[in-house]
C-alpha cells in the first residue's frame, strides 16, 4: 500500500507511524483533495440551485412508494429522497439532502455504482441495473436492486433518477444455497415473506415456498400443486407469451439473472402484479441446470405508481396549484399556476403566498380563514390577489390539509380558478337585468298611464251620455207625453203610436243609463266600500251566483285612481267567475291590516291551473296582475281543479314612495 492510499484508509481513523517526509506528503495530498472537494461541492450547489425547481414538481407525490425514490446529479450529490429512502438508511431524510450517495455505499460496491451510473449518463433514458450493498445507520448492510436512468431537467442539465428496492431477503437465500446449507436455507426460504420457487431444467419444481403460495391465496404448498397443472397456467394470458420469450431469452444468452414483472392469477379470481428475480445456474458445459425465482408481491406499488401516475396529470390540470410546507413555504407550482399570475416557477417556489395578496383583504380575513383549515383541513372561498403586472384578480380558492404518514400535516395543497369572466359575466347580466328592470317598469308605467287615461275617457264618456244623450231622452220624452195629452182627443189614432214611442224613448233612457254604468258606474262616487257592495249586489241580481260581501270597516277609504283600480280588479274577477266558474255562490272580503287592505275574491266552482293559464297568458289574470303591482301591491292566485279558486290582493292603504306607478 502507498502512502496515499495508507492515508485514504484511515481518514476517519488514526494514522500509521510514519516518516516525516511521508507524512509531508499525505498532508500534501490531503489538501490537495481538499480543494478539489471543496470547488467541487460550489459546482454541486449550483447545480442542484438550478435543479431545485424542476425537482420540487416531483417531491411529494413519490412520498408514498413502498420503493426509495432519489434523483442524484452525475457528482454523486443527493439532491433529493422520499421517506421511504430515509427508512431503508434509518436516516432522517433531511440529513440526506446535498450528501454524497457513495458515503452510505458498502465500500467494494462504490466502483459498481459509479460504473452504471456512467453508462446510464452515456445512454440517456435507458434504464440501467445492478445490486449493490448499502450501510444503515446501525451499521448493518442491506442488498438493494438499484435501477438507474439519467434524465434531463429543465435547465438542460442531466440528472439520475434511481430506485432501490430492498432484496436481503432474497440474497440471505442466495447466500444459503451457495453454502449448500440445506437446513438453514429451508429456515430463511420458509419463514421469508418473499416467494421462492426453484424449477429444474425441465421446468419441474424442486422447491416451492410457503410464502409463495399464500401471495396467491392458497394455504399451503401441497394443496396448491395439486388445485394448479402449472404456475404459468396463472400468468395473466397478456403476459402469458411475453414471460415466457424474456425467459427462454435469457437461457439462450446463458444471462445469470434477469427481472420479470408480470400479473397472476388470486384464488379469488383477481390478478396481482408480481416482479421475479430469477437466477439461473448453468454446468460447465454451459447447460441449465436449474432457476430460482425470488417473487415479490408489487401490486400495491404498482398502485401506489399508478396514483403517482395520475397525481401527476391532475397536477397538470388547467385548475392553477400551488402547495406549501407548513410554514407557508411555496415547494411547487404547475403551469397553470405560472400562466394565471404571470409568475414563473423560479420567482415563486420558495416565497410565501403574501407576495400576491392584493390588499382587498385585512389579517382578521385572513386569520379566520386558516382558523378553518385548521379546525377543518379544508377552506374554500372568493378570494382577490395580485397579477404579476399589478392586475386585481378574483379567484374561486381551495386549500386543503395534507396529512403525512405520522399523521401530522406535511403541506397545503390551494387551487383555485380565475373569476374574472365569470365577474364580467354578472356584471354583464346585471347591467342587463337592471335595464330590463327599468324596461318592465317603463312599460308598467305606461300601461297604469294608460289604464288611468282610459279611466279618465270612460268618466268622460259616461258623463257625455248620461247628461247628454239622458237630457235629450228625458226631453224627448216629455214632448211625447205632452202631445198625447194635446192631441189624442182631437186624433184618437194617435194616442196609441205616440205612447209605442213614449216606449221606446224609456227602452232608449234604460240603454243609456246601462252604458254609462258600464264605463264608470255611479257607485264609484260613492266610495270603496259603496261601490264593491253595489257591483256584489249587481252580480247576484243579473245571475244565479250568490254573491256576499265581507267588511268589517266600512270606512275604509283610498285616492279616487286608487278606488277605480280595486274596483276593475273585483268587477275582473266576479267577471270570470260568472264566465267560466260554474259556481254557485261567491264572496267578497275587504280587511283593513295596519298600513294594507286585504282584499280577498273567493268561489266554489270548477277551478282551474294557475300555470297553465300563465303559459297560456290569460289576459284577465295578466291585467289584474299589473293592476295590483301598479299600486305596489301583490296578488296570490290559489286554484286547484274542482276546488274553487281564491284570488287574495294586498295593497298599502297610502302609496308608497318608489312603488307605486303613475
Amino acid at each position: 500500500m502507498n502512502v496515499r492510499e495508507s492515508v485514504g484508509a484511515n481518514l476517519f481513523g488514526e494514522l500509521p507511524d510514519l516518516s516525516p517526509e511521508a507524512m509531508g506528503e499525505a498532508l500534501s495530498n490531503l489538501r490537495l483533495r481538499q480543494v478539489a472537494l471543496e470547488k467541487q461541492n460550489d459546482e454541486l450547489r449550483c447545480t442542484q440551485a438550478a435543479l431545485d425547481p424542476a425537482n420540487a414538481r416531483y417531491i411529494d407525490f413519490d412520498d408514498l412508494a413502498s420503493v426509495g425514490y432519489l434523483t442524484v446529479s452525475p457528482q454523486t450529490v443527493i439532491l433529493h429522497a422520499n421517506l421511504s429512502t430515509a427508512q431503508l438508511l434509518g436516516v432522517p431524510r433531511a440529513s440526506l439532502l446535498g450528501k454524497l450517495l457513495p458515503s452510505y455505499l458498502f465500500a467494494p460496491d462504490v466502483d459498481r455504482y459509479h460504473q452504471v451510473c456512467q453508462k446510464a449518463l452515456t445512454n440517456v433514458g435507458v434504464q440501467e441495473r445492478t445490486e449493490l450493498r448499502l450501510r444503515q445507520a446501525n451499521g448493518q448492510l442491506v442488498w438493494v436492486r438499484l435501477l438507474v436512468a439519467a434524465v434531463t431537467g429543465e435547465n438542460s442539465a442531466s440528472v439520475l433518477r434511481l430506485v432501490l428496492s430492498d432484496i436481503t431477503p432474497s440474497r440471505q437465500l442466495e447466500q444459503a444455497a451457495t453454502d449448500a446449507n440445506e437446513d438453514k436455507f429451508r429456515l430463511v426460504a420458509d419463514n421469508t415473506l418473499d416467494g421462492i420457487l426453484i424449477l429444474g431444467a425441465d421446468g419441474g419444481i424442486e422447491y416451492m415456498s410457503p410464502a409463495y403460495v399464500r401471495q396467491l391465496g392458497y394455504h399451503d404448498v401441497d394443496a396448491f400443486k395439486a388445485l394448479v397443472e402449472s404456475v404459468f397456467a396463472l400468468v395473466h394470458p397478456q403476459d402469458r407469451a411475453a414471460l415466457r420469450t424474456e425467459m427462454d431469452r435469457a437461457v439462450a444468452s446463458k444471462a445469470a439473472d434477469r427481472l420479470f414483472s408480470y400479473r397472476i392469477k388470486h384464488r379469488q379470481g383477481h390478478y396481482l402484479w408480481r416482479e421475479s428475480s430469477a437466477k439461473y445456474q448453468y454446468d460447465q458445459a454451459g447447460h441449465l441446470l436449474r432457476t430460482c425465482f425470488v417473487v415479490r408481491d408489487i401490486t400495491q406499488r404498482r398502485q401506489v405508481e399508478e396514483v403517482l401516475r395520475i397525481a401527476a396529470a391532475a397536477f397538470e390540470t388547467m385548475d392553477a396549484i400551488l402547495i406549501t410546507d407548513t410554514s407557508s413555504v411555496i415547494r411547487m407550482v404547475n403551469p397553470a399556476f405560472t400562466k394565471s399570475t404571470g409568475y414563473t416557477a423560479e420567482e415563486t417556489v420558495g416565497q410565501t403566498p403574501r407576495f400576491l395578496r392584493s390588499g382587498r383583504h385585512n389579517d382578521e380575513y385572513f386569520h379566520q380563514l386558516w382558523d378553518t383549515v385548521c379546525g377543518t383541513g379544508r377552506w374554500q372561498g372568493e378570494i382577490w390577489d395580485r397579477h404579476k403586472d399589478g392586475g386585481i384578480v378574483p379567484k374561486w380558492l381551495t386549500i386543503t390539509a395534507v396529512k403525512g404518514v405520522d399523521g401530522d400535516v406535511s403541506h397545503y395543497v390551494c387551487s383555485y380558478f380565475d373569476l374574472s369572466e365569470r365577474k364580467r359575466a354578472e356584471a354583464a347580466w346585471l347591467d342587463m337585468n337592471l335595464k330590463l328592470t327599468q324596461s318592465r317598469q317603463q312599460l308598467r308605467q305606461l300601461v297604469a298611464s294608460n289604464e288611468a287615461r282610459l279611466e279618465q275617457e270612460r268618466r268622460h264618456m259616461a258623463r257625455e251620455v248620461h247628461d247628454e244623450l239622458g237630457q235629450v231622452l228625458t226631453a224627448l220624452r216629455m214632448d211625447l207625453s205632452l202631445a198625447v195629452i194635446r192631441h189624442s182627443n182631437s186624433v184618437p189614432a194617435l194616442e196609441a203610436e205616440l205612447k209605442g214611442m213614449k216606449t221606446l224613448v224609456d227602452r232608449a233612457i234604460l240603454g243609456v243609463r246601462a252604458v254609462a254604468s258600464r264605463l264608470r258606474p255611479v257607485a264609484l262616487d260613492m266610495g270603496l266600500v259603496p261601490s264593491i257592495a253595489w257591483l256584489c249586489q249587481e252580480f247576484a241580481r243579473h245571475g244565479d251566483v250568490a254573491c256576499t260581501l265581507e267588511t268589517p270597516d266600512a270606512s275604509i277609504e283610498m285616492a279616487a285612481h286608487r278606488n277605480v283600480v280595486i274596483f276593475r280588479i273585483v268587477q275582473e274577477s266576479l267577471t270570470n267567475v260568472r264566465k267560466h266558474a260554474q259556481a254557485s255562490w261567491a264572496a267578497v272580503s275587504l280587511v283593513r291590516r295596519g298600513v294594507d287592505l286585504l282584499l280577498e275574491i273567493r268561489d266554489n266552482g270548477l277551478g282551474f291551473d294557475p300555470a297553465a293559464a300563465a303559459r297560456l297568458g290569460s289576459l284577465g289574470l295578466v291585467g289584474m296582475r299589473e293592476r295590483v303591482i301598479s299600486l305596489g301591491g301583490q296578488i296570490d292566485i290559489n286554484s286547484a281543479s274542482g276546488q274553487g279558486t281564491t284570488i287574495a290582493v294586498q295593497i298599502p292603504l297610502e302609496p308608497e314612495q318608489g312603488k307605486e306607478l303613475t
